[in-house]
């Protein structure tokens, strides 16, 4: 009986362990994500200012 509860323990630290990692990645992703987002909605207001007939020069 001993064995297989310190089976469970040792099981369950390792899947806390696995849930603490996967919150660190998710919320890294998040503020990735994040940043991202606020760096398109930057440039798409840039983009905004940009006079009707720009157009880029295209590179030779």
């Amino acid at each position: 009986m001993k064995e297989a509860s310190n089976y469970m323990d040792e099981h369950g630290e390792r899947l806390e362990k696995r849930l603490i990692d996967h919150k660190r990645k998710k919320a890294s992703f998040l503020s990735k994500s994040a940043a991202l987002e606020q760096e398109i909605a930057y440039l798409l207001e840039q983009a905004k200012e940009l006079p009707d007939d720009f157009q880029l020069r295209e590179e030779e």
